[in-house]
C-alpha cells in the first residue's frame, strides 16, 4: 500500500524507495519478496523511481527480478550494520523523498536516526 501511494507525496528531489526483509512469511517468502518488482513496476509507471536500495537475504529475489528489467539504479545490502546504515544515509540528499520498508525486525528506524545525528553534529560544529 505504501508502494501505491508514494506517487501522490511531493517531492523536489530523487524518489527513493528502500526495502528490506518481510521477515516472518513462512514458505511463501520467495514468492512474495520477488512479486514486489510488480508494484515497483507499477509506481514507476506512476512516478519516476530513482533508486531502489534493498537490504536483507530475502531480497535477492527481488533484486534478481529488477536486474533483468533495469529501469533504474538498485544496491543490494545483505544486512543492517551500523557501516550499511551509514552507506544508505550518505545517498539521500535534501529535497529527496524516501519511502522506508521492511519488517520491524530489520530496524530500519536506523537510518533515519543516522540522519539525526549527522544534522545535530551539523548543528552542534
Amino acid at each position: 500500500a505504501s508502494l501505491e501511494t508514494f506517487p501522490e507525496l511531493a517531492c523536489t528531489g530523487r524518489r527513493i524507495v528502500v526495502l528490506a526483509d518481510m521477515l516472518e512469511l513462512g514458505d511463501e517468502s520467495e514468492q512474495l519478496h520477488r512479486q514486489l518488482s510488480d508494484v515497483l513496476f507499477k509506481t514507476h509507471a506512476r512516478c519516476r523511481i530513482d533508486h531502489v536500495m534493498l537490504i536483507g537475504e530475502f531480497m535477492d529475489e527481488l533484486r534478481t527480478s529488477l536486474d533483468h528489467r533495469n529501469l533504474f539504479p538498485v544496491d543490494h545490502w545483505r544486512q543492517l550494520d551500523d557501516q550499511t546504515v551509514a552507506e544508505v544515509a550518505q545517498l539521500f540528499t535534501q529535497g529527496d523523498l524516501v519511502l522506508l520498508k521492511g519488517s520491524r525486525g530489520m530496524r530500519l528506524e536506523r537510518i533515519p536516526e543516522h540522519l539525526d545525528s549527522i544534522e545535530s553534529e551539523a548543528a552542534g560544529a
